[in-house]
């Protein structure tokens, strides 16, 4: 879902503040930030799936654990 909101603002942004340079075009610009801003996200969403699913919930008391 902000991903899909990521590429508009992203390609609204192509023709106003991205400029092209002499290696990329404004869309190979535009994608790359959309990549980065998804990258970056996926940080801060690992955190709250690692923080909703915690282990302790899925580990049985008395198990010894494992070499992994």
């Amino acid at each position: 879902m902000f991903t899909f909101y990521q590429s508009i603002v992203f390609s609204a942004l192509e023709d106003r503040v991205i400029k092209a340079t002499k290696y990329c075009t404004e869309t190979n610009i535009a994608n790359g930030l959309c990549a980065l801003a998804t990258c970056i996200e996926m940080v801060f969403f690992s955190a709250l799936m690692w923080w909703a699913y915690n282990i302790r919930e899925y580990k049985k008391p008395g198990t010894p654990t494992t070499s992994i």
